[in-house]
This record gives C-alpha cells, structure tokens and sequence, in this order.
C-alpha cells in the first residue's frame, strides 16, 4: 500500500477530517484530493515525504494519548469563592475584582462559570490591549457588528443595559488605565445594570488599590475584592482521586507539600507521576518527589 493510499484509507476510517490534514500538510485541498486519487501531476515525493512524517507524528500521538490524563472541573474552595464574586458581580450589577497566585485555578473556574451560567461572557485579552482591542473582543463576544470605539460604545452599552449580564475580564493585571477607564464608563452609563469582574494576580490587586491617582476613578467604583487561597487538603484529595483511586494519606500529603497547594502545579506533578507508574514504579511518596524533578523547582 503506497503512503498515499495508507492516509486515504484513515480519512475514509473517519480518522483524519481531508481539510485538516491539507492545512497541516500546507498544501490545497485540491492538490490533497488530486494527491489521494493517484492524478496528482506535480511532485509526489515531496508530499510522500510530509504524509510519512505525518503518519508517523499521528501514530505516537496515538501512544502518548493512552496515557494522557485530564481532570474533570472540580468546585474546589477556590472555584466556589469565584462563584460567589461571579454571582455577586452579575446579580448586583457590580464590579469586583478577584486575585490570587498563579496557578490556582482561576480562569478554570471563570470559563466553567461562563459556561455554567447564561449571559456571562469571558475575556481573554492580550498583553498590552488597546481600548480598540477590547471593544474588538466585547463587540465580538456580544454579537455586535461594529469595531470602531465611537460606534461600538453605544451598541455594547444598549447591549448590556438591564441584561444581568456578567463580563469577565481575565488577567486584567495587564490591562492599563485607558482600558479600565472605556469598562467603567460602559457600566456607569449601563446604571449598574450588569456585571464586571476583573480577575488576576496579586499585581492586580496592587496596581488597583495602592497605585492612587490614575486608578482612583476606577478604585472607588469595587465593591467587592475576593483574595483566593491555596488549594485545601480536601481540593487535592479530590484532583488526584481522579488520576490515582483509593490514594492513601502520604500520598495525599506528599502532593500538597509539593505541589505547594497549587492547582497547575498539582496537575503536572499528577500527570509526571503518572508517567512514573506506568513504567512500573509503585505510588509512593519517593516516587511523587522523583516526579517533581522533572518539573521547574523540583527536588534535583
């Protein structure tokens, strides 16, 4: 079986979508269906040789999946403690700020609130946004057609008027003064008729409250500042019970001492012993430190 008719038989098996792998494979469909139907009259051998590879990075993909673990969205304390600013912000029509380490699971709980709940939309902007960027995002998030600020104010602020809506508005540590200033000036002419939630780290925290001046327009404006804490002994309990049933109280506590009580780097250390187990170590404390010294900071 040429290379051809192997990738033509895993798109007919439902493997593979053919205007996926043209994209992957950097060339047009057309030349794909040409290429799979044997009339291809350029060069073969050039895309023989990225279909091989192709082929090759699928089948280790397929390897490496067996063993890939995903945890399931937990209420863990610091999930709820978003929940509770969430539905604070929107019921109220408030703004809130929420911060805490990186790590601790903030945006996971942001987006499954967002999913959970009607009229919650999350925004994810970049780095060093501009205000045209933001009202790009809004416009976009709530189906308004308009990118340019002057217009588009108007159509977002009758958009969110009396909606009980909710923006989010994540790693806003980011975020400089003119973009806070276009928000609160949305949610003041809205009459606090919807929500915002700015939600980041420490930094956020300390660019808001102890930066006076430039952010004191926005400052007085908070009515409510959640600041999370570290995973609790039962949040762990209940992440790693996932990856491992039935783990016993030292393993339990090695996780929590090394993780640092950190959700994200609870997940690598469950996902690097994991790896350690199916090479056939047992589940010990010795081999959740082993673990970590595959990670940033482990014990080297």
């Amino acid at each position: 079986m040429t290379v051809a008719e192997k990738l033509k038989t895993r798109i007919q098996e439902g493997e593979f979508n053919q205007k996926e792998v043209a994209r992957l494979l950097d060339v047009s469909e057309t030349t794909l269906s040409l290429y799979l139907n044997g009339t291809y009259r350029g060069n073969s051998k050039n895309i023989d040789k990225k279909v091989e590879k192709f082929l090759l990075n699928a089948d280790e993909k397929k390897v490496y999946e067996v063993h890939k673990i995903k945890l399931d969205f937990v209420q863990t304390t610091v999930a709820k403690r978003v929940y509770n600013i969430a539905k604070m912000c929107q019921f109220n029509g408030e703004i809130g700020v929420c911060f805490g380490r990186s790590g601790f699971g903030k945006t996971t709980a942001c987006k499954q609130y967002a999913e959970d709940n009607y009229g919650v939309f999350w925004l994810d902007p970049d780095e060093k946004s501009s205000k045209n960027d933001i009202i790009r995002l809004l416009s976009h998030l709530l189906g308004i057609n308009e990118d340019y600020v002057v217009r588009a104010v108007p159509l977002i602020v009758n958009k969110l008027n009396n909606s009980n809506y909710l923006i989010i508005v994540d790693e806003a540590e980011n975020l400089k003064s003119p973009v806070f200033r276009l928000l609160r000036k949305i949610h003041d002419r809205c009459n606090f008729t919807f929500g915002l939630l700015f939600v980041g780290t420490e930094r956020l925290y300390y660019n808001l409250a102890r930066m006076k001046g430039e952010f004191e327009y926005l400052t007085n404006r908070i009515s409510c500042v959640e600041n999370l804490q570290a995973l609790k002994e039962t949040d762990i309990k209940a992440l790693a019970e996932q990856v491992f049933a039935n783990i016993d109280e030292k393993c339990l506590k090695t996780f929590k001492e090394v993780s640092h009580s950190n959700a994200r780097e609870l997940f690598n250390l469950l996902k690097r012993t994991k790896d350690l187990i199916n090479s056939g170590k047992p589940l010990t404390p010795q081999t959740i430190h082993a673990a970590s010294t595959f990670l940033i900071g482990g014990n080297y």
